[in-house]
């Protein structure tokens, strides 16, 4: 489902190129790396917002999957 209405396509076709290019970021962030050069601190601030709205996401994920 997006936005409550079933979906019979695949979804990634709909996500946006720049988006794709973060969800690449944080899954390498997951695994100890950091997509630019420098600490956690010198990361563009809008990554690390970035990768909060996608662990809050995927904790919602898990905690659905759990109850469902």
């Amino acid at each position: 489902m997006v936005d409550g209405k079933p979906v019979h396509r695949c979804v990634a076709k709909y996500i946006l190129p720049e988006v794709k290019t973060y969800i690449q970021y944080y899954y390498y962030f997951k695994k100890g790396f950091l997509p630019f050069k420098g600490s956690v601190m010198e990361q563009p601030a809008i990554l690390m917002q970035v990768f909060d709205i996608l662990d809050n996401k995927t904790i919602e994920m898990e905690k659905d999957k759990d109850h469902g």
